[in-house]
């Protein structure tokens, strides 16, 4: 057994490893506020070499560079798929494909949940069976009464989602 990092074996990850699951034939898009450093840093190297990094586009920016802005994203795909300076694994699904998707710019409250609308069906439209998103547009940005799980732009976004047979996943 692989040994995993001590947050991995919390959820029993080397189950994981000793089943070979490693996300492979999955297609994971991430909605984030940026990737810096993605396309460089070596914890995503067998992502780069095994072109699993299947598409990206920078929503605010209306281009493909998402390596700019917020390193968050990055941290959320080296969570997911990244492998540590001593080849171990930090996330679960290292054989995965990935599309990143940039939705943030600083402070747009009104924009960034239909840039985030927009990610997910440019994901849908790219075969993403999970999209991941660490996002929340909560009580700062709107009443509570709205966030019923229905009411919000992004709440019906996920639900269309959810329709189609992709996983949301939200903290």
């Amino acid at each position: 057994v692989t040994d995993v990092l001590p947050q991995l074996r919390r959820m029993a990850g080397e189950e994981f490893i000793n089943h070979n699951i490693d996300g492979s034939g999955i297609r994971i898009a991430i909605l984030d506020g940026g990737f810096t450093g993605a396309d460089t840093h070596q914890a995503f190297t067998h992502l780069r070499e095994n072109n699993r990094i299947i598409a990206t586009y920078n929503f605010p920016k209306k281009n493909e560079n998402v390596y700019n802005g917020s390193n968050h994203g990055t941290m959320v795909l080296s969570c997911i798929a990244g492998y540590s300076a001593y080849n171990k694994k930090i996330g679960l699904a290292t054989g995965a494909e990935f599309l990143l998707a940039r939705t943030e710019v600083n402070m747009e409250p009104a924009k960034e949940e239909v840039w985030w609308m927009m990610a997910m069906e440019w994901a849908d439209k790219h075969g993403a069976k999970i999209i991941n998103s660490s996002l929340g547009y909560g009580i700062d940005r709107h009443y509570t009464y709205n966030l019923d799980g229905k009411t919000t732009l992004v709440t019906k976004a996920a639900n269309i989602a959810a329709s189609k047979g992709i996983l949301v996943c939200n903290s």
